[in-house]
């Protein structure tokens, strides 16, 4: 048995607010800027790993997963999918320090794994917003039910760590 952690991230570092009246959001009260809320993510999820494997559980932590520039269902239907996507490179500059904080708490526990969905959603170079034919996100952050059930196998694969049995070091998904 085990616990999935996901988050929207970078949502919260510290340095992001979706609204001009909105003040940035941080993982914790007390942090000003970027980062001393990235410290306190660090903190507060070393902390409650730490708890939930003492507890007898293992963890799975989700990186950040792809946040689009638009809203995917009303960029697809006005510019088309070929302009709503955002590169792969452009992902890993925005989710850069947060997934690396949690990478480097998660390296430290033999009883977690990471799950990065870039794996899932992008290819080499782009994090599209149509996938298989169908809009991968219900705004610019949530990917959609149909497109997460498609990717289910991908999904059970990177969920091994929770079911597998206790002498199993770790699954076979790699992050």
């Amino acid at each position: 048995l085990g616990v999935v952690i996901a988050s929207n991230w970078w949502y919260r570092t510290g340095d992001v607010a979706w609204k001009a009246d909105e003040p940035p959001h941080s993982f914790d009260l007390a942090a000003v800027g970027e980062t001393e809320s990235l410290d306190a993510l660090g903190r507060h999820l070393r902390t409650s790993i730490q708890e939930i494997t003492a507890a007898g559980y293992r963890v799975i932590v989700v990186l950040q997963s792809p946040v689009l520039d638009y809203p995917a269902p009303q960029c697809v239907l006005r510019r088309g999918p070929e302009n709503c996507g955002i590169t792969l490179a452009a992902h890993q500059v925005r989710a850069g320090k947060v997934n690396s904080v949690i990478r480097e708490v998660v390296a430290g526990t033999a009883q977690a794994e990471i799950l990065d969905p870039a794996r899932l959603v992008c290819d080499d170079e782009a994090c599209p917003a149509l996938i298989a034919y169908a809009v991968a996100y219900t705004d610019r952050d949530h990917l959609a039910a149909s497109v997460v059930r498609s990717l289910a196998p991908q999904m059970e694969e990177a969920l091994q760590l929770l079911v597998a049995d206790r002498s199993d070091s770790r699954s076979s998904y790699r992050h």
